[in-house]
């Protein structure tokens, strides 16, 4: 999603409108991005890891699992299809992480908050230095999006909504 978003934004110069209305939904943006968040797929790649003794690929292989366990009840009509190629099958959840209409408000504010539990309890046990800054500039980013979120946006929502 980040490539494409990158993509759309920088080299064709597209609104954020037309991103998120028209180019996230093209079938090809939407095949990688299922791609990525396919547990079979990821599955696979942790197999592949194991057995190459590859530790850090199967540490992150497995960080993507953990964020399809996260992603899987928080998506209504833009639900991913999680077991890609294999099914074509999407949970369509009554939650969104993002959608007013779908409790979007309250479940980014129980993200970030669970983000800030998470960095809390995990900053003693962390030594390193780049590792803690990653962290801190995490909940910095998460606060000003909860800063602007509550400040800035109306009680109707300005994102264009698909």
């Amino acid at each position: 999603m980040f490539v494409m978003y990158l993509w759309a934004k920088l080299i064709a110069r597209q609104a954020e409108g037309q991103i998120w209305g028209e180019t996230y939904w093209q079938p090809f943006w939407q095949d990688i991005n299922h791609a990525f968040h396919s547990m079979p797929l990821i599955l696979v790649a942790i197999g592949v890891c194991y057995f190459a003794k590859w530790p850090m690929a199967m540490l992150f292989f497995t960080s993507m699992l953990l964020h399809c366990f996260g992603d899987f009840p928080v998506h209504n009509h833009d639900a991913h299809r999680h077991f890609f190629p294999f099914s074509q099958y999407r949970f369509i959840s009554p939650l969104s992480y993002w959608d007013p209409r779908h409790y979007g408000r309250i479940v980014s504010t129980v993200e970030k908050l669970l983000t800030l539990v998470s960095t809390l309890y995990v900053w003693p046990k962390v030594t390193s230095w780049t590792a803690r800054g990653v962290m801190i500039a995490l909940n910095i980013l998460y606060l000003s999006g909860f800063v602007y979120q509550t400040l800035m946006t109306s009680s109707s929502d300005d994102r264009s909504v698909v």
